[in-house]
């Protein structure tokens, strides 16, 4: 399944890079995550490892960079590294658009609902989840953005 949410902010591109153009800044604004660990200079194929709970169900998960091209777009593949009953294996790639004085980003996550998470109905479920936590990540990445100082944000 494929989520994916955009939104257009009032600030140049390089204002918007330095608030979401690192796994790092956005992962705190992530519900279930409850801990992230990524190298401080992403470049493909660096490792990254996270801890999710997914229905009240901790498990961690492994991942690498899948690509990196400054100011345009980097993107990430997790997996479950250990068995759970709820894993979900997921591709998040973050988008980064210039036009004139506004920039935008598009947050897409492809993701596979495996194990409890494949029951009938419950994918659905899994992508209003996916979609309200990406919308969260604009939001928080917005409100930072607005905190920074006019002249530092074009």
């Amino acid at each position: 399944m494929t989520v994916s949410v955009v939104e257009s902010f009032p600030v140049g591109l390089d204002a918007l890079w330095q608030e979401a153009g690192h796994p790092a800044r956005v992962s705190e604004a992530v519900p279930m995550l409850r801990d992230f660990s990524a190298p401080a200079t992403l470049t493909v194929g660096a490792l990254l490892s996270e801890t999710h709970t997914i229905l009240g169900w901790p498990q961690r998960y492994q991942g690498e960079v899948l690509v990196v091209e400054e100011r345009k777009i980097w993107g990430m593949s997790s997996k479950p590294s250990e068995p759970g009953p709820c894993p979900l294996p997921h591709d998040v790639f973050y988008r980064f658009a210039e036009d004139g004085e506004h920039s935008s980003l598009r947050i897409t996550c492809n993701f596979d609902c495996r194990g409890l998470l494949a029951l009938p109905f419950v994918p659905k479920f899994v992508a209003w989840l996916m979609k309200r936590t990406l919308l969260k990540l604009l939001k928080t990445v917005g409100s930072r953005l607005r905190a920074i100082p006019c002249t530092a944000q074009s």
